[in-house]
């Protein structure tokens, strides 16, 4: 999802032109089968107006999330935390920062597991 000239447009494939391989936990799974459920009866009570593009993360109408939101929820997050824990700040990191940050994070796991 992104933005272009102030409208919400799907994006067909990366800009690698390839697809993502995402390996689950078996919690997460079961987290995301849960919510499933759980979209499948707002669908019900919403009825024939819900928005169904297959969105896993939605409005309970099915609309889509403005893809900026999360973003600032992020950042909203971190400065309730460091408020919340001022002797334990979290780092300044944009959200997409969460992706490079979880590589290093897997690779040094990896790396000394096998040590």
């Amino acid at each position: 999802m992104t933005v272009i000239d102030h409208e919400l447009r799907i994006k067909e494939l990366p800009k690698t032109k390839r697809g993502h391989m995402i390996r689950l936990d078996d919690g997460t799974v079961g987290m995301l089968r849960r919510w499933r459920a759980h979209q499948a009866e707002e669908k019900l009570l919403v009825g024939t107006g819900y928005d169904d593009r297959g969105f896993v993360f939605c409005h309970p109408d099915g609309s889509v999330y403005e893809p900026d939101r999360f973003s600032r929820e992020f950042v909203r997050k971190q400065i309730q935390h460091n408020r919340s824990h001022p002797g334990s700040p979290l780092p300044r990191l944009v959200l997409h920062g969460l992706r490079h940050t979880w590589a290093t994070l897997v690779s040094t796991r990896a790396s000394t597991s096998r040590s």
